[in-house]
């Protein structure tokens, strides 16, 4: 910790000290398995208490269950928390970020947004979020990130071929590809009068750049005891996360269908007793069509496609096991 204390007294001109923290204490307002995972410290900064987390094992600890633990503390001890990891690489530095996730990187970087601080060995940067992009830029966005064996290549696609693919109109297509160039996803390529796009990068660094742009799919949930036999639905939530977990199925069963086929079976009277709090079968109305992806997955029974499924419950209030199965979804990218 010597090297922790020289460098924030010599980046941020202020000394600190360190407190004793009694780890059973600690732990006993905090779940036991956390006393495993972390060395747990605790200092004044700038007349405020902030309490550090070292990871034992910095690589069996997830993104995700460092932001819970963060959450944890935060509201079993009303005390802000900060990691303290040895090595960070870029993109995981860009995902602790994205996510708010406070850290200290010793001689590297400090990041502790609560503090309105975000230093690093090269700069000062004051972050701005930035705008989701529209659910037909998410659709291609998530099609290239799946599309493994290059099934549908858009380089050789001109936006009319895109349009018809994933049924959408030309001009929607056209400021969905304008989406993707100015964030800097894709850049555009020329053949004649024809307009083509190329992604940038391979899927891993693509997916780590275009995550923070990426909304939840579901537009609202509502509940039928019964489905109309002229649905065509696909699993979602935790009925398709057992799919590629080893995570039991719920017992309520989870759907999710287009909001065009939704709004035309509520509006035609086919969904009975349709609400907004229980019923036999839980039903997503997804922004997109939910079934697009199916011909690129490898899932034996039809659920919604990985990304998708970590995007509609990467924000929810979840168990350990079911983050760890939420962060195995991204394996699917790479």
């Amino acid at each position: 910790m010597e090297q922790l204390k020289a460098y924030i007294q010599e980046t941020l001109g202020d000394s600190i000290t360190f407190l004793p923290i009694n780890s059973k204490e600690l732990t006993s307002s905090l779940p036991f398995y956390m006393g495993e995972m972390y060395t747990f410290y605790k200092i004044i900064l700038f007349n405020e208490p902030l309490i550090l987390l070292k990871p034992i094992k910095e690589d069996e600890v997830s993104i995700m269950q460092m932001s819970k633990h963060q959450e944890l503390i935060q509201e079993k001890l009303n005390c802000k928390s900060a990691l303290v990891l040895n090595e960070i690489e870029a993109f995981q530095r860009k995902r602790l970020i994205d996510k708010r996730i406070q850290f200290i990187v010793p001689g590297k970087q400090i990041y502790l947004p609560f503090f309105l601080l975000d230093l690093n060995e090269k700069f000062y940067t004051k972050r701005q979020k930035k705008d989701k992009i529209s659910p037909s830029a998410q659709v291609m966005m998530l099609w290239y990130l799946l599309d493994k064996t290059q099934r549908f290549p858009f380089e050789q696609h001109n936006q009319r071929d895109l349009a018809k693919h994933f049924s959408y109109s030309t001009m929607g297509i056209s400021k969905a590809v304008e989406e993707l160039i100015q964030h800097g996803l894709c850049v555009p390529i020329e053949h004649g009068k024809d307009k083509m796009i190329s992604f940038i990068a391979d899927r891993r660094e693509l997916w780590f750049q275009a995550e923070p742009l990426l909304s939840n799919p579901i537009l609202k949930v509502v509940y039928v005891d019964k489905l109309p036999d002229v649905i065509s639905h696909i699993q979602s939530n935790y009925s398709a996360l057992s799919e590629y977990s080893d995570m039991n199925p719920s017992r309520q069963r989870s759907i999710a269908i287009d909001k065009t086929i939704f709004y035309g079976l509520e509006k035609s009277g086919k969904l009975d007793n349709v609400n907004d709090r229980e019923g036999e079968y839980r039903i997503e109305v997804w922004k997109y069509n939910p079934t697009l992806f199916t011909e690129l997955l490898t899932t034996d029974d039809f659920a919604v496609d990985p990304i998708s499924l970590y995007l509609s419950m990467k924000e929810d209030n979840h168990d350990e096991r079911t983050d760890s199965a939420l962060e195995h979804l991204l394996n699917y990218i790479w």
